[in-house]
């Protein structure tokens, strides 16, 4: 059998699923080729494509079998065959995948998704169902997608905590990562919390500063032009506008709107989906003024939803640069995006370790400083509810990492004093509550945000207790890396295997044909990666 190419499979990714079914049943037959399923085996639930062979290859007839010179039964093709060859490889690559273990951290989100199920009168129908998609870092490896009865933080808690021990990571996990909803980081019920306390010592808390950024934009957006009246409705003129076809109104000769937006490299704009960078491109044309380059007018700014912030920062400043004379709240709404969103934004994915969490808090508290006063006090509130990375835990973490050696220094002596304390005192063993101290945001460094000279304050970050005291000296005192894991300070990886989950849950029935059905697309896209496109093949 001649395989496809890669070519083949860029076309078949883009065409129908009848048109998918034709292109791979197209394939050619011939006396001595040895068919390896295996080839098709991941392509096949990574395409989401039915195999369907050549009438004359399914058939059983020995005189048909001659005819297209193929004598042995076990070389003749056949749907349920392909289909059989399927779950079989489904089932090995989940057996392979159960043996990880010694997992150093978990970032995990939820969803509710349309899942396709065999209800009791055996019929097959699409209910809802709790899905958490569970990750380990670093590597941003798929674990397991976890079925919870609700999304409640008791019932995420014990699942997460049996999918550990299935691992036998219970004593090797030292960090967690999620959003910042309260179900995960409520500092006495939430699912965080509940962990720690099974676990019985504290965790580093890796919350996603992606969704905390778009946080104070929100509560800006509702303040200028109103709050939303649905998912993809609002109550104010320019929320109303955005909801049309921006794509299609032309480009007036707008004004262009300075920023603080700077030059990002080739390497971070590669990672970068299209919403962002067209967020990117976009912002720095406003930055720039007119002429807008081409490619932007007809591009598409992203659907428009509640819940996807980056788009609608993407139709403000391209209903911005249609309007021949722009509101004073759409201005302002643009240089809020210029200004604050936008350079947050790109900044946190410029700078995604753990250890940079703090200097980035720092970082979008001087960007709102900037802001009027009326809308820094919006900002500020809004940092001071959800600035997990103000937490002395994760500002030791960044200090004892950064570049200037009086600031390593510094957090090593805080560091060594925080286990004294605690050595010295038993009440200090206890897990402490994570909460997010008073921010001090006239801060002029980002090791000031919190009073180290209470001792409330001075706790050592739970990932740097397997470091001995002599192994930190010795690195901060030679200058050299602590061989820390590099653990992200988002969770946009979890995002992209929330929607391959959500994908999965539609069209394949049962836990463990879903389980397998993911590994064989996460395989498939190691081994055959969609870099090309037509046009560039």
């Amino acid at each position: 059998i001649n395989l496809p190419t890669q070519r083949d499979y860029v076309n078949i990714d883009k065409e129908s699923p009848v048109t998918k079914r034709a292109r791979v049943g197209e394939l050619e037959t011939t006396n001595d080729s040895e068919f390896e399923l295996s080839y098709f085996e991941n392509r096949n639930d990574r395409l989401d494509c039915t195999f369907v062979p050549p009438k004359s290859s399914r058939t059983n007839q020995p005189s048909q079998q001659n005819h297209i010179g193929n004598k042995d039964p076990s070389a003749i093709l056949h749907p349920s065959k392909v289909q059989r060859m399927i779950k079989a490889y489904r089932k090995a690559e989940s057996q392979v995948h159960e043996r990880k273990e010694g997992i150093t951290c978990i970032m995990f989100d939820g969803r509710k998704d349309l899942t396709k199920t065999v209800v009791a009168s055996g019929r097959v129908r699409q209910v809802r169902e709790e899905h958490i998609t569970v990750l380990s870092e670093p590597g941003s490896e798929y674990l397991d997608h976890l079925t919870c009865k609700n999304g409640k933080a008791a019932t995420i808690s014990e699942e997460l905590i049996k999918l550990i021990g299935n691992k036998d990571s219970l004593q090797s996990v030292r960090a967690i990562g999620a959003d910042g909803t309260n179900v995960n980081t409520g500092k006495d019920t939430g699912v965080i919390r509940r962990i720690e306390m099974y676990l019985d010592r504290p965790l580093q808390w890796l919350i996603c500063q992606l969704h905390f950024c778009e946080l104070p934009f929100r509560k800006l957006f509702d303040e200028i032009d109103g709050p939303a009246s649905g998912p993809e409705s609002y109550t104010g003129s320019i929320g109303k506008a955005l909801t049309q076809d921006l794509s299609l109104l032309p480009v007036s000769n707008f004004k262009a709107i300075q920023g603080e937006l700077s030059d990002l490299s080739e390497e971070v704009l590669k990672n970068m989906n299209a919403d962002q960078k067209y967020l990117y491109h976009l912002t720095k044309a406003i930055q720039n003024g007119p002429p807008l380059p081409s490619k932007l007018e007809s591009k598409y700014p992203g659907k428009l939803h509640e819940a996807r912030w980056i788009t609608k920062a993407n139709r403000v400043l391209r209903l911005y640069i249609s309007t021949e004379q722009p509101s004073p709240q759409l201005v302002r709404l643009v240089y809020i995006v210029n200004n604050f969103y936008a350079p947050s934004f790109f900044h946190i994915l410029r700078n995604s370790k753990c250890t940079d969490g703090a200097k980035n808090l720092f970082f979008i508290i001087q960007l709102a400083n900037h802001l009027i006063p009326s809308e820094k006090k919006i900002a500020r509130e809004s940092i001071q509810q959800n600035g997990y990375y103000a937490h002395p835990e994760n500002i030791l973490l960044s200090a004892v990492f950064d570049n200037d050696p009086s600031i390593r220094k510094w957090a090593l002596k805080m560091i060594l004093k925080a286990r004294r304390m605690q050595s010295a005192n038993c009440e200090r063993r206890k897990i402490r509550k994570f909460k997010v101290p008073v921010i001090n945001f006239e801060a002029k460094n980002y090791i000031e945000m919190v009073d180290f000279q209470n001792k409330a304050n001075i706790l050592e970050p739970p990932i740097l207790q397997e470091f001995s005291n002599k192994s930190l000296s010795d690195a901060v005192d030679q200058g050299s890396e602590i061989p820390l894991p590099q653990l992200p300070n988002h969770t946009r990886a979890v995002e992209r295997m929330v929607k391959l989950v959500a994908d999965t849950a539609k069209r394949v029935v049962g836990y463990e044909q879903r389980h397998g059905h993911i590994l064989n697309v996460l395989k498939s896209r190691s081994m055959l990666p969609y870099c090309n496109f037509k046009k560039k093949i």
